[in-house]
C-alpha cells in the first residue's frame, strides 16, 4: 500500500512538471524579465580607474539583474531562452502529431490486413539502421550553403521558411515508419485475438475493428509511442544545433573578441536550438552560454521521460491510481479554477514581450524635408566638429607639459568665456596621470563617441552645458584604452579661447 501511495505521488509529481513545462512554452514571452530589444540590450560598459576608462563589452557573465548572463549583443539570456521556448517545443510537438497522424493509419491498415507490411519493413529498417544525423544533416547543410543561410535572415525570409519547411519535412519523414511498423506489429499481435475474429465473422468492417476492437487497446501504446517520439525529436534537434542547423532566421553579428573576427548569425527570438548553436562555440569562454540554453532543453527532456515512465505505471495498473470523478473531485477543481484564473490574469495584464519580427518586405515611410531639422543638425555637427578641435588643443598642451596653457581649454568662466579663472599650477587628477602616459609613449588615434553628460554643474543660476567626449588612446605596446574628457558646450559655440602664448 506504500508502494502505490509513492506511484500516485509521482505521477501527481510528473504531472505537475509537465504543466510547469507547458506553462513556460504558452507564457514565456510574459513573464521574462526583459524585452529582446535594442531598448533592453547592455552596451559597452566603461569603468573608469585612475582617470582612465576601460570599455567592458558583452557578454557579461550571470549576476542579480541577469542571472543567465547576456550574450554578444547584449540580451538578456533569461529572457531569450523563456521566449525561444515555444518555437522549440512547438516545432518538436508538431513534428510529432504529424508523424503520428500519418503512421498510425498506416500502421494499422497494415497490421490489421496484413497488406503494406513488408514495404514498411523495410523502410523501418531504412530510416532506423542509419543514423538521423547522417539522413538530414548532409541534406540541410548543402541547402544551407546554396542559400546562402552564412548570411544574417529575417526569420520571414522566403528561404528561412523554405529551409524550416524541409528540416520539417526530413524530421517527420525519418520517425513515420519505425512508428508505423510499431503500430502495425501491436495491431496484428490484437487481430489474432479470437474475439476480433469472431467480429470479422459476423461481417464487420476493417474500418469498423480498428476502432470498436484495437484502438481502445492501443491506447496506452499511443500515450507512451507519443511522448518517446516527442522526446526523440527535441534529442535530434540538440544534436543538429551543436552542427549550426536550427530553425528560423537570425541576424548577422560580427564577434570580434580577437582575431580573427568571427561572422555568426545570432537567433532573434531565442529559439533554443539557435541559442545552442552559439553557445557551443564559446564553450571555454563564455560557458554560460551553452550551460543555460543546454540546461532548459535538458530539464524538458528529463521531464518528459519522468512523465512518461509514471504514464506507462498508471496505464499499467489504473486500479491503484483510482480516483473520484472530475466534478466530484473539489481539490481538482480548485486547483484547475485557480491555474484558468492565473492564466487569464497574466494574458490581461502582463504585455507579451515577445520581438516583433520585421518582415522582408517592409516599407520604410520617407522622411519629409525639414528646413529647421535640417539647420539644426548642421549646427550640431559643427558644434561637434569645435569640441573635437577643443579637446585637440587641450592634448597637444598637456603632451608637451604645458599645462598652464591646456587647462585654458577646460576650466572656464560661464559668464566670461575669454578668459579662464581657474589656474592650477600642476595637472590635477586624471590629468596628472594622462602626462605620465604620454611619457610613456601613448598616442592618440581618433575620437569616440559624444554624449550629453550626466553631472549638473551649476555656478551661480548659470548650468554648465557640459558634454562627454571620448579619446581612443594607443600605448607603446598596441594596448587600447579610452580616456574621457568633459566639456563646456557653450564655451565651444561662444568665443574661442586664445592660448595665453599667442595673446
Amino acid at each position: 500500500m506504500n508502494e502505490a501511495k509513492k506511484d500516485r505521488l509521482l505521477y501527481r509529481l510528473a504531472g505537475a512538471l509537465l504543466l510547469l513545462l507547458v506553462f513556460v512554452a504558452v507564457f514565456g514571452s510574459y513573464i521574462m524579465p526583459y524585452e529582446i530589444t535594442k531598448e533592453h540590450k547592455i552596451g559597452i560598459v566603461h569603468e573608469v580607474v585612475d582617470g582612465v576608462s576601460k570599455s567592458i563589452a558583452p557578454p557579461f557573465g550571470p549576476s542579480l539583474d541577469h542571472p543567465l548572463g547576456t550574450d554578444h549583443r547584449g540580451y538578456d539570456v533569461l529572457s531569450l531562452l523563456l521566449n525561444g521556448a515555444k518555437y522549440t517545443l512547438g516545432f518538436a510537438f508538431l513534428v510529432t502529431l504529424v508523424r503520428i497522424a500519418i503512421a498510425l493509419p498506416l500502421g494499422l491498415y497494415s497490421g490489421s490486413t496484413g497488406r503494406g507490411r513488408k514495404v514498411i519493413h523495410i523502410l523501418q529498417l531504412i530510416t532506423s539502421g542509419v543514423p538521423a544525423l547522417l539522413l538530414i544533416f548532409p541534406t540541410l547543410y548543402g541547402l544551407s550553403r546554396l542559400l546562402g543561410m552564412n548570411e544574417g535572415m529575417n526569420p520571414n525570409d522566403p528561404k528561412i521558411l523554405m529551409f524550416a519547411f524541409l528540416l520539417f519535412t526530413l524530421l517527420v519523414l525519418i520517425g513515420v515508419f519505425p512508428f508505423a511498423h510499431q503500430m502495425g506489429e501491436r495491431a496484428r499481435f490484437f487481430t489474432a485475438k479470437e474475439y476480433v475474429s469472431a467480429s470479422r465473422t459476423m461481417g464487420a468492417s476493417t474500418t469498423r475493428i480498428v476502432f470498436r476492437h484495437l484502438l481502445p487497446h492501443l491506447r496506452p501504446d499511443l500515450w507512451f509511442a507519443l511522448l518517446t517520439d516527442f522526446i526523440s525529436v527535441l534529442f535530434l534537434i540538440g544534436q543538429l544545433a551543436v552542427l549550426n542547423i536550427f530553425l528560423g532566421g537570425g541576424e548577422l553579428f560580427v564577434i570580434d573578441d580577437g582575431p580573427p573576427a568571427t561572422v555568426m548569425t545570432l537567433t532573434m527570438t531565442g529559439e533554443w536550438s539557435g541559442m545552442i548553436s552559439y553557445g557551443s562555440r564559446y564553450l571555454r569562454e563564455y560557458p554560460w552560454l551553452i550551460f543555460a540554453s543546454g540546461v532548459f532543453l535538458t530539464l524538458s527532456i528529463l521531464i518528459l521521460s519522468f512523465f512518461s515512465k509514471q504514464l506507462q505505471k498508471r496505464l499499467a495498473r489504473p486500479y491503484l491510481y483510482r480516483t473520484k470523478p472530475l466534478l466530484q473531485n473539489k481539490p481538482v477543481l480548485a486547483l484547475s479554477g485557480a491555474l484558468v484564473t492565473a492564466c487569464i490574469l497574466i494574458v490581461a495584464f502582463l504585455p507579451n514581450k515577445s520581438p516583433t519580427i520585421v518582415t522582408a518586405t517592409a516599407v520604410v515611410e520617407e522622411e519629409k524635408f525639414d528646413p529647421q531639422k535640417a539647420a539644426l543638425e548642421e549646427e550640431i555637427k559643427r558644434s561637434e566638429q569645435r569640441m573635437k578641435e577643443t579637446a585637440t588643443s587641450f592634448l597637444k598642451y598637456l603632451q608637451e607639459d604645458k599645462w598652464q596653457y591646456a587647462q585654458v581649454y577646460l576650466f572656464v568662466d560661464p559668464g566670461k568665456k575669454s578668459s579662464f579663472s581657474v589656474n592650477f599650477k600642476e595637472p590635477i587628477s586624471p590629468f596628472d596621470g594622462w602626462l605620465q602616459k604620454f611619457k610613456q609613449g601613448y598616442k592618440f588615434v581618433e575620437f569616440g563617441g559624444i554624449s550629453r553628460s550626466e553631472r549638473e554643474v551649476k555656478v551661480g543660476d548659470f548650468e554648465l552645458q557640459l558634454f562627454d567626449l571620448e579619446l581612443k588612446m594607443q600605448g607603446p605596446n598596441g594596448e587600447q584604452e579610452i580616456w574621457p574628457i568633459t566639456i563646456d558646450w557653450n564655451r565651444v559655440v561662444g568665443d574661442v579661447v586664445t592660448p595665453p602664448e599667442k595673446k
